[in-house]
């Protein structure tokens, strides 16, 4: 399936017309210039362009960040995205994971609920909190529900 830019590829397609929903199954591979994605299986909707991750799946956008989630969801139009089953972030010199994400591109603001951890080794900081806000534009973040942050320094950490 090509849609503008993107080419969606896999061994089986299936179109259900009444809700406009395309089943992608077996080796499943999504090529943006803005992402890459690899799963198993995939649903797409044509009208709302939205893409939902059914199976194991690996992204990877055009910066070098990569997510590793078994659920969620994409709109390619709005930029926004939700992530369950504890997905997986690495992001330069971050890794964040959490039991939820909700990412919006156009803010930059991203939301990890349920025992949220955001390592920086950059940094040599560790925070974790029953939920994090990330201000992406900032560079700021914000850990709330009994949040620990960890420092390491030359002897121990604080």
């Amino acid at each position: 399936m090509i849609n503008k830019k993107s080419v969606l590829t896999s061994e089986e397609g299936y179109y259900y017309t009444d809700l406009k929903d395309v089943y992608f199954k077996n080796k499943v591979e999504l090529k943006d210039p803005a992402y890459y994605i690899k799963t198993d299986s995939l649903l797409y909707n044509t009208e709302n362009e939205t893409a939902r991750f059914i199976a194991e799946t690996f992204i990877k956008d055009s910066s070098g960040r990569t997510i590793e989630t078994k659920e969620g969801s994409y709109n390619l139009h709005t930029g926004k995205a939700e992530f369950a089953q504890r997905p997986l972030v690495h992001d330069k010199n971050l890794f964040a994971t959490g039991n939820e994400m909700v990412s919006d591109d156009s803010t930059g603001i991203v939301q990890m609920r349920g025992n949220a951890v955001i390592i920086d080794s950059l940094n040599n900081t560790t925070i974790i909190g029953g939920e994090i806000f990330v201000n992406k534009k900032k560079n700021s973040f914000l850990a709330i529900k009994k949040p620990l942050m960890i420092v390491k320094q030359d002897n121990g950490s604080i």
